[in-house]
């Protein structure tokens, strides 16, 4: 009698197993015929019922990547705009007053009696007008797009990066390796050093790390970006949703290429940026901060 109640305790207990939340439980194939077929409605319904917690899983993952999109949008125009306003005050600030002095000094310099100190100093302030423009012409131009890609390349550009970041950041230490690369299309390149540029600004503003290591190697098909920090930061904490417009940016600029970035926890302590970016994929680049 006991025996032939055995298999009916197995399904009590599966049932339990699966009303407690522990969804994967399968009961094995049992002996009797009624109880064989109960066992397989009950592992088809188990599996149903998994199937459609994945795609409900699914769905909530699509919902959730796509409301991150739409603040990303939001904060991307936002930031457009704000990047407008400001150039529009620094070429109102810096440039009308630097060439209403020149046009005043020209003026001066055209007067028919001029004493020569009076010319020493008109130049002075013509040589201090024209560097001040350039000074703020050369950051301007920066942040719209690196210079140092254009006359350098992609892997000096980087070193040029992390120099300024040394700058700025005494305590730090930054290393850079990079293997020999291919020519590069200019798409790739930009996405690749807002890559690196973001990721490092994660880490110092956030992981308040120590340490941090950049390097760049090209294998036959794609150019691959690893940098990894010491920092207090945690792989699992980082995901492209609402509010982390870095993070959503990093995925953009890898999926723009047919590519992909990831991170993953450092052993020990710290995170490691590791992003793959297929050299066939060019797309037209990025209008970095441009009207």
């Amino acid at each position: 009698m006991r025996r032939s109640t055995r298999p009916f305790a197995l399904i009590e207990h599966a049932l339990q197993e699966h009303a407690a939340g522990r969804t994967d439980t399968r009961l094995p194939r049992l002996s009797g015929k009624e109880a064989r077929s109960i066992a397989r409605r009950f592992n088809e319904m188990a599996d149903a019922l998994a199937g459609l917690h994945r795609q409900r899983l699914a769905w909530a993952q699509a919902q959730a990547y796509q409301q991150a999109q739409r603040h990303y949008t939001y904060r991307l125009q936002a930031d457009r705009e704000l990047e407008r306003k400001q150039l529009a005050a620094t070429l109102h600030d810096e440039f009308s007053q630097s060439l209403t002095a020149l046009r005043s000094v020209s003026h001066v310099l055209g007067m028919a009696q001029v004493d020569q100190q009076r010319q020493r100093d008109a130049v002075a302030l013509i040589q201090h007008s024209v560097e001040r423009m350039q000074l703020v012409l050369r950051g301007l131009l920066s942040s719209l797009r690196p210079a140092a890609l254009d006359g350098l390349g992609l892997a000096m550009a980087v070193e040029d990066l992390l120099a300024q970041y040394r700058q700025f950041h005494p305590q730090l230490q930054l290393r850079f390796h990079s293997r020999t690369l291919p020519s590069l299309p200019e798409a790739l390149q930009m996405h690749a050093y807002r890559l690196v540029q973001e990721a490092c600004t994660n880490a110092i503003r956030h992981g308040a790390c120590q340490n941090i290591r950049v390097s760049l190697r090209a294998s036959a098909a794609a150019l691959h970006l690893r940098i990894a920090d010491d920092g207090c930061g945690r792989a699992d904490a980082i995901a492209p949703r609402a509010g982390h417009f870095g993070v959503i940016g990093m995925v953009e600029r890898a999926q723009a290429l047919g590519g992909s970035v990831r991170w993953l926890a450092r052993p020990g302590s710290g995170v490691v940026v590791l992003a793959r970016l297929p050299l066939s994929h060019a797309p037209v680049p990025p209008q970095e901060g441009r009207a």
